[in-house]
């Protein structure tokens, strides 16, 4: 600094001979400290327009004024941020905007662009959080970083700020240059910086220097600009924006000199290459679509940043500074963008955000104070409509071909992308009306790493690509969008083709009058207008449909948000309507369900009937829907997880006139005070069903207040449980039968407890619920058994809302007298928790026994021994030396058991062990009339269980007969195993055969090596037809049917009947003579298609007279193009139905 003042001060003709008056002395511009000086050149034979800033820290001023002059100049300049929809006379300043961006410092692999770009919502903040977290790993830096030393210490004479478009790339840099005026960023680092916009001189031809392209419309000659660039190259930053906006280079003019004339494009790649003041520092802002184009060109050592838009602080930061002196405030705007995962996701870009706060303050300000009523502005169409064209106006000057042409070239991609799966997309697959997609401001580049590296293009975001496909359809003639729309909705499939939900959702949106007149100037949507009524008709269809699916909820809220982005009052009314009654149980229901249902149902008077229960409505969630459950005629709610805070808000959802069939506050530490609150509120509902409360402590009280409220109003129930364990008590229950009130009160030792009980007249039921269920409790309950009447039912259960403790012996005792049988059930809950900290070696090998036998024979059984062997079988896996032996005392404890009728055992995996048991206890117990070994549920839908031979297996006595079910995995949830929790089966691949059943006299029983037939069905189970060993090993399968002796019924359970099952059927009939019955079933519960091909072989085929053939599933009445897919069952040509074939009869019963 010294030296290059001391030059100064010797005069103007040391600059190679230059020579400078005394007015324009470079004494003059060496002389201030922190000068700003701004430079606004305009090459006036091409009218180029350009702004050129300069900013220097030179001390001993001498020239005062002119410098303050040029140092106000561009704080003026940058100190109002100028956005988009900016009109005269508007100013905001840009400190009052400008929010900090997540910027990385590493290049990214493609499975990371592509988790990124898939993410949506909570996790794509998981994403982000990651990434914030992981700092190390993602080099997480800032804008007063960018030059920064490396480790090793060298500074990067080049930094790259890449992003895509609308990610604040322009943003950053003005920000950068204010903050240099303002002598708050790298004040140390740099004497001064020159500010080039590529956009404003990309395509020029004209020659020029660097020197005379730095000199237009600024006080400084172009005598100084050459004294600086030759004696102050070190302290030079060139901040060069929107380096994608240059063209690729045409000329090879060779910049050697700063007097060399050449196009603006070749003295920027002079500069960046380094053959032009080769010791200047350079920060470069780019697309990734000319990422690779920069690499080639700039000079080392380089630094690679990327912009990755704002965290989720930075979206609320921005939401914040936004809605300052608003009238809506920035917390409710933000909470209204979080509960739509596209546009929470896409606010994440910095030019999106804008466009979303802004429609949100427009809208707030044009309405009535009714929130919902913000007409077409919300819905996520039409924020990315709005999107489009603000991208399309501002960023897309370099794109060849009409903008039409272009987007209906982005919708062909996106369309193919989005039904094929596929996020990346090689160079050739862009259509050619898109001569060069690093124009195109939707799309982004990636360089793939193999043996070289491949070009890939993809679109900002996957919410992007499926909204371009739903603009695609806007493009199609009338014929073709019909049919191509109808074949989208007629073959949507929950399980199938959740890809395309997104785009079903756009065209909703796309289909509002408001939304389609923002597209009229890029679309011509005269045929497209027919699809409203088109999307109308398949909705009204589609609501009632949607409660034979096994999905049906998660259906219904899908059409609840189709209502919403349509966003027409009296259509979403006549819809709901149509619903009736509303059920939506154990389906967790996210906040977008929550608004959608909270907008549809707002648009009705009254609501007939709600019940939301097990769907984790927390605080926020119980707010949102509010408005809706005051609604109610009728209501059944669960809420959860709500504080002393919460308790208001809980009392606005229930209105005065609605009947409250049930509320449950769980999971919740609620003071006795709230609880008063609650009650004084419910007391005033028209009627009252259950109450169950969760609160903090349970005290006497507690009870109190129970018992007061119980007196005054006609509840059926009311339970309070606690979350400490420092109550009294665990719960204090009350219920109302027959005019009875039935208060069991927990006194605080066990031995006055059992008193207690024993002493109330009565006494037919009992629930208790205790910290740790040992062997003590269970003694005790048993004790009470002896003087229960004739129906008696009495239930231990450990608190599952407490600590694991080792002391307890199982979970849950239950014991049932009813009907002169007695039955008991012990076991543990296998809960996903439990499974995380278990390995397969550490599982309970049996997690419940449930028996029943008569009450008679109730005291003649060693019941506490029992519970002993049961204990010590849960302590060994079936690998350890002792557990063979425990299997076979608990074995023979219950072939002893006097008049034992069932026995449900639920295992980690019905291995070939458990098999053997089960085979021979039947044998060996004439009189067990049943006998099932399922696999736990929970195993099931964690895929936490290893291969067993199958999933269930269940045989039956009866009149003589012996029957034997097998399941195996299946494509779909249901009931499969008749007992306990083991209903629920986790969706699996289609498997051709998974289920087999038959019956055949007892006494032929042990004539069958049945473990061998097991084996084989383990074989064939999770094959499909498609499958190279499958008809071999399906055939070995049915022949060992041959060799059963006497063999009466057989049941299949089959993906779909076809030719090929059709034909097997055919085969076994005619093999074994003794059948009199086949039950072939197509899907799990009977949802599986009955092709007319099958049907036809059966119905033509020679059959065995002495056989009934029962055909079970759906059936396609269309005349052409009938169903044929496993999942086409669900549509709405199909019927299910039943066909019975006996002799030469054929009758058919439809089932709907």
């Amino acid at each position: 600094m010294d030296e290059l003042a001391e030059e100064t001060k010797k005069g103007a003709n040391a600059t190679d001979g230059v020579a400078l008056s005394q007015e324009t002395s470079v004494s003059h511009l060496t002389a201030t400290s922190g000068a700003v000086v701004n430079v606004q050149p305009e090459v006036q034979k091409n009218n180029i327009g350009r702004d050129l800033y300069i900013v220097t820290n030179i001390s001993n001023t001498c020239d005062q004024y002119s410098i303050t002059e040029n140092y106000n100049d561009i704080i003026q300049r940058y100190e109002y941020v100028k956005e988009y929809n900016v009109i005269l006379g508007e100013n905001l300043l840009f400190k009052k905007r400008y929010t900090d961006l997540l910027i990385i410092q590493k290049q990214r692999d493609q499975s990371e662009k592509k988790k990124e770009i898939c993410s949506k919502g909570e996790t794509f903040q998981d994403y982000l959080r990651d990434i914030e977290y992981e700092k190390d790993k993602y080099h997480i830096t800032s804008v007063d970083q960018l030059f920064c030393p490396e480790d090793d210490g060298k500074t990067p004479k080049a930094t790259v700020l890449q992003g895509n478009s609308g990610s604040g790339k322009s943003y950053t840099a003005r920000w950068i240059m204010l903050r240099w005026a303002q002598q708050e960023l790298y004040t140390e680092s740099f004497q001064f910086i020159f500010y080039l916009d590529c956009k404003e001189f990309s395509g020029t031809s004209d020659h020029i220097t660097l020197v005379e392209l730095l000199h237009y419309n600024q006080s400084l000659t172009q005598e100084q600009i050459l004294w600086i660039l030759k004696n102050a190259s070190k302290r030079i930053l060139f901040l060069i924006d929107a380096f994608d906006e240059l063209r690729p280079l045409k000329s090879k003019t060779t910049i050697i000199s700063l007097h060399t004339s050449a196009t603006p494009e070749d003295i920027i790649c002079a500069l960046l290459s380094g053959r032009l003041l080769r010791e200047s520092f350079l920060l470069v802002t780019t697309r990734s679509m000319a990422a690779d184009r920069l690499g080639k060109l700039l000079k080392h050592p380089q630094r690679f940043t990327e912009i990755m838009g704002f965290s989720e602080e930075g979206v609320e930061k921005y939401f914040e500074k936004f809605f300052e002196g608003k009238q809506v405030s920035h917390t409710q705007a933000f909470d209204r963008v979080k509960i739509n995962e596209t546009l929470y996701t896409a606010c994440s870009i910095p030019v999106i955000c804008w466009i979303v706060c802004t429609v949100l303050s427009e809208a707030e300000e044009a309405e009535e104070e009714d929130e919902d009523t913000t007409r077409d502005l919300e819905t996520t169409a039409s924020i990315y409509v709005h999107f489009m064209l603000t991208m399309r106006e501002h960023h897309s000057e370099g794109l060849d071909g009409s903008i039409q042409s272009v987007m209906r070239s982005l919708s062909e991609l996106a369309d193919e992308g989005t039904k094929n799966q596929q996020v990346f997309f090689d160079k050739k697959l862009v259509p050619k009306e898109i001569s060069d997609p690093a124009n195109v401001p939707f799309l982004c580049k990636f360089l793939l790493k193999r043996v070289r590296l491949v070009t890939m293009f993809s679109f900002v975001h996957l919410s992007l690509q499926e909204f371009f496909a739903s603009l695609h359809y806007t493009f199609m003639e009338k014929e073709e969008l019909q049919e191509d729309v109808g074949k989208m909705l007629d073959s949507l499939k929950i399980h199938q083709d959740l890809h395309l939900l997104p785009v079903i959702l756009f065209l909703f949106g796309l289909s509002n009058d408001n939304v389609s007149d923002l597209l009229s100037d890029t679309c011509d949507l005269s045929s497209f207008a027919c699809v409203r009524t088109f999307l109308e008709e398949w909705l009204l269809k589609a609501l009632p449909r949607a409660r034979k699916s096994p999905d049906g909820q998660r259906i219904e809220m899908f059409l609840l948000q189709c209502l919403y982005e349509l966003h027409d009052r009296g259509f979403a009314r006549k819809a709901v309507e149509s619903w009736g009654k509303v059920v939506l149980h154990s389906n967790p229901l996210r906040r977008p369900d929550c608004w959608a249902l909270r907008y549809c149902f707002q648009c009705c008077p009254r609501i007939p009937s709600l019940s939301i229960r097990g769907c984790f409505i927390t605080a926020d969630k119980m707010r949102m829907l509010q408005p809706i459950l005051r609604k109610c005629d009728e209501l059944m709610l669960m809420v959860e997880d709500l504080s002393d805070n919460d308790v208001k808000d809980l009392i606005l959802c229930l209105d005065e006139q609605t009947d409250l069939k049930e509320l449950r506050v769980d999971d919740s530490t609620l003071s006795e005070q709230s609880l008063r609150e609650i009650l004084d509120a419910v007391g005033k509902q028209k009627s009252v069903g259950r109450l169950e409360i969760s609160v903090q402590t349970v005290t006497t009280g507690t009870a109190v207040l129970l018992t007061d409220f119980m007196k005054n109003k006609d509840a059926k129930m009311l339970l309070v449980t606690d979350n400490d364990d420092k109550s009294l008590y665990s719960s204090v229950s009350m219920s109302r039968k027959d005019d009875d009130i039935i208060c069991p009160e927990f006194e605080k030792r066990l031995d006055a407890l059992q008193s207690a009980l024993c002493s109330i007249m009565g006494l037919r039921h009992l629930e208790l619920r205790v910290k740790s269920l040992t062997s003590t409790w269970a003694s005790r309950a048993l004790t009470l058994l002896q003087n229960s009447g004739s129906s008696f039912y009495i239930s231990l259960e450990e608190n599952k809302a407490g600590p694991i403790n080792a002391e307890a012996l199982y979970s849950s005792l239950t014991v049932l007298i009813k009907d002169g049988h007695f039955t008991l059930s012990v076991g543990e809950y296998v809960t996903h928790e439990v499974l995380k900290r278990q390995s397969p070696q550490t599982r309970a090998p049996l997690s419940e026994i449930v028996l029943t036998c008569p009450r008679s024979e109730l005291s003649t059984a060693n019941w506490k021994n029992l519970l002993h062997i049961y204990d010590n079988i849960k302590s060994f896996s079936e690998e350890c030396e002792g557990f063979d032996e425990q299997c076979a005392a608990l074995m023979s404890f219950l072939s002893c058991v006097p008049g034992l009728k069932e026995l449900n055992l639920k295992v980690m995996c019905v291995t070939e062990r458990w098999a053997s048991r089960g085979f021979s206890l039947m044998h060996s117990c004439p009189g067990l009339q049943h006998l099932g070994i399922v696999t736990d549920g929970e195993l099931l839908r964690r895929d936490g269980v290893e291969e067993g031979l199958c999933v269930s297996l269940s045989m039956a006595n009866s009149n003589g007969d012996f029957m034997l079910s097998i399941e195996g995995r299946a494509v779909a949830t249901g009931g499969l195993l008749g007992f306990s929790c083991a209903k629920s089966l986790s969706t699996q691949s289609h498997s051709s055969l998974s289920g087999l059943s038959l019956t055949c006299p007892h006494s032929h029983m042990s004539g069958v090596t049945w473990i061998h037939f097991l084996r084989r069905f383990q074989k064939v189970n999770g094959l499909t037809d498609s499958c190279v060993a499958f008809d071999e090993q399906c055939t070995t399968l049915l022949s060992l049917l041959h060799l059963v002796a006497g063999l009466k019924e057989v049941g299949m359970t089959v993906n779909i009947l076809s030719q090929s099952w059709a034909t097997r059927t055919l085969h076994l009939m005619h093999s074994c003579p003794s059948l009199q019955a086949i039950r072939l079933t197509a899907g799990v519960e009977a949802k599986g298609l009955l092709l007319e091909e099958g049907i036809k072989i059966l119905q033509e085929s020679d059959r065995d007279p002495g056989c009934t053939l029962t055909l079970n599933g759906w059936r396609c009445h269309k005349a052409f193009e009938q169903c044929t897919g496993e999942g086409d069952w669900s549509r709405d040509c199909n019927q299910r139905v039943q066909l019975q074939l006996c002799g030469q009869t054929c009758t058919e019963k439809c089932l709907n």
